[in-house]
């Protein structure tokens, strides 16, 4: 039986494919099963497909017309047939004892879900990326023995780690229910189902490896503003699932809390008016509490007492955002002025090996100088040459 059902949506990333199949195929957990859901990609993903899986007998692909990431999650986790099942993205990559590590520890401990810490990675730098962080709950602990429940991280319910990317789950524990699967459709798609694997799992596990290199994307779905609108639907289902399961008077404050750090993040990259319509009429209904600190407060009323989204704009970035903004600026260009020195860099190592090679070859021509033997004949009157100086 397999181990471990690795399941990867795939949707025009031919220039990041190989690097991330080539970081599963050399696992060295070898008993697993990748799951490739060709997404309708109109670039050549089809075809890197196809050359991997003729190699490695234990890739399968799936096509099926563009239907979106929850979509090709949930044809994955159908077809899976492993004891754990765990989702990667098809533009990154893994370093290659994850799912070794990962099932080591969600095996040892019987765990329903393994949790385990990635990297932000842009243009070949990496940096850590800050989500599940369950050191600054538990601390240096011996995580190969540990288990929780979210009674005991409570804060990582609503409020931290949606990404289904950074986990390992038992496939029974997912069976167990008949509405684990990701809202089709939309994006934000991992928030509802990360909210109901915390409060259902019966027991967490965590290990504190860096395993994972998210590779951040400006234009992808979380940072296009046309998409922001449908972080509205997701709030809908979580409010609309703690009801249902009688979690809200538990969760009031930290619903509270994700409903406007959620409207903030997007607020930040939207430039529609009615976007912020929509986000004033829900911060209306928000109650602050322990929970918000005072710069969140600060924009929390600024916004509550914007007339308008232009207002709000011209507030906002004549407060604390103003220097937010100015360091993303200087960061920009800084980044900007790294890349220049690097090409020059490596115009200059280039120029460097050049002349190297030039000057090996005169070496090696003068050592042929050298040893000739009319070199040697014509030494006396080069030293006759040089008395008469």
């Amino acid at each position: 039986m397999i181990d471990v059902s690795l399941i990867v949506p795939v949707y025009n990333v031919s220039e990041y494919l190989p690097e991330c199949l080539d970081s599963l195929i050399n696992q060295t957990f070898e008993n697993i099963e990748i799951i490739c859901v060709n997404d309708g990609s109109t670039d050549n993903c089809l075809e890197i497909l196809e050359d991997y899986s003729r190699k490695d007998e234990r890739i399968k692909i799936i096509s099926q017309k563009n239907s979106g990431l929850g979509a090709s999650r949930n044809v994955g986790m159908k077809q899976a047939s492993g004891k754990y099942i765990f989702f990667m993205d098809s533009d990154d990559f893994l370093e290659l004892n994850a799912i070794e590590l990962l099932y080591e520890n969600i095996t040892k401990n019987e765990s329903d879900v393994a949790f385990y810490r990635g990297y932000k990675y842009t243009d070949g730098n990496r940096t850590d990326y800050a989500m599940l962080n369950f050191n600054k709950v538990f601390g240096g602990c011996d995580y190969h023995d540990f288990t929780f429940t979210y009674r005991d991280a409570k804060g990582y319910v609503l409020n931290n780690g949606y990404n289904a990317v950074l986990k390992l789950y038992r496939k029974e524990f997912l069976d167990s229910y008949p509405d684990f699967y990701f809202p089709e459709g939309i994006a934000f798609e991992d928030i509802l189902f990360h909210v109901k694997m915390m409060v259902r799992a019966s027991k967490l596990s965590f290990i504190p490896d860096r395993l994972y290199y998210y590779r951040y994307n400006e234009s992808s779905i979380v940072n296009t503003p046309e998409y922001t609108f449908d972080i509205f639907l997701n709030i809908d289902m979580v409010e609309e699932f703690l009801i249902k399961n009688g979690l809200m008077e538990e969760f009031a404050e930290d619903f509270e809390y994700f409903k406007m750090k959620r409207l903030d993040f997007h607020l930040m990259k939207s430039n529609s008016e009615e976007f912020f319509r929509m986000t004033k009429e829900c911060y209306s209904h928000i109650k602050p509490n322990d929970l918000f600190k005072p710069a969140e407060l600060e924009r929390f009323n600024i916004l509550l007492d914007s007339g308008n989204f232009a207002e709000y704009l011209i507030r906002l970035y004549n407060n604390k955002d103003k220097d937010l903004a100015k360091l993303r600026k200087t960061n920009r260009d800084l980044k900007n002025k790294n890349n220049k020195l690097k090409k020059e860099n490596d115009d200059l190592k280039s120029k460097n090996n050049k002349l190297k090679k030039a000057n090996d070859e005169l070496d090696s021509l003068n050592s042929e100088i050298l040893s000739s033997n009319s070199w040697k004949i014509t030494k006396p009157l080069r030293s006759f040459k040089k008395s008469l100086k």
